[in-house]
């Protein structure tokens, strides 16, 4: 029950990225937001709780993240978002699609959490950081998407990894 306080400080330290408090600056690609503070908040749990919140909250993948994962852009698909579970699945895939690129999983996360928000994305621009900090874009992304099973546990980090080392 504590976990939100770390999901929300992420979000804290997400604004202090971007600067999304700045007058007329608006980034509200969803996935992109609350992926990354809910699986944060996993590995924060898993590394000093000794729990599997992945396992424990974020099993309810929904299949638009094959069909359309465009959809979970928009804050509109809660839904199909329980518990951000969609969008953790697709946070989880971008860190697999680095390290298959040849980044470690702590640089992984780094690209996620913090080098992405340091492109300060909008809503208008998001696209084309995206592909400039990853290597990739969102279309080519959304079709790997495609090719995981639609199970957590076919995308979870690793049980060592440790947030000091991706900060």
């Amino acid at each position: 029950r504590y976990s939100v306080i770390a999901h929300e400080f992420f979000h804290i330290y997400q604004l202090s990225l971007k600067d999304m408090l700045q007058s007329g600056y608006e980034f509200g690609i969803k996935w992109l937001i609350e992926g990354a503070a809910a699986s944060f908040e996993s590995l924060y749990i898993q590394q000093f709780y000794n729990n599997n919140y992945f396992l424990e909250a974020q099993t309810n993948v929904n299949n638009i993240v094959h069909s359309n994962p465009s959809e979970l852009e928009s804050y509109d698909s809660y839904e199909k978002d329980e518990n951000y579970s969609s969008s953790v699945f697709l946070t989880l895939v971008l860190a697999k699609e680095l390290i298959k690129s040849g980044y470690s999983e702590e640089a992984a996360f780094r690209f996620i959490y913090k080098q992405f928000m340091l492109q300060k994305p909008t809503n208008q621009t998001w696209k084309t950081h995206f592909e400039s900090v990853f290597n990739f874009t969102v279309d080519n992304f959304y079709d790997s998407v495609k090719t995981y099973p639609i199970d957590i546990n076919s995308v979870l980090p690793s049980q060592n990894l440790k947030l000091e080392d991706i900060f």
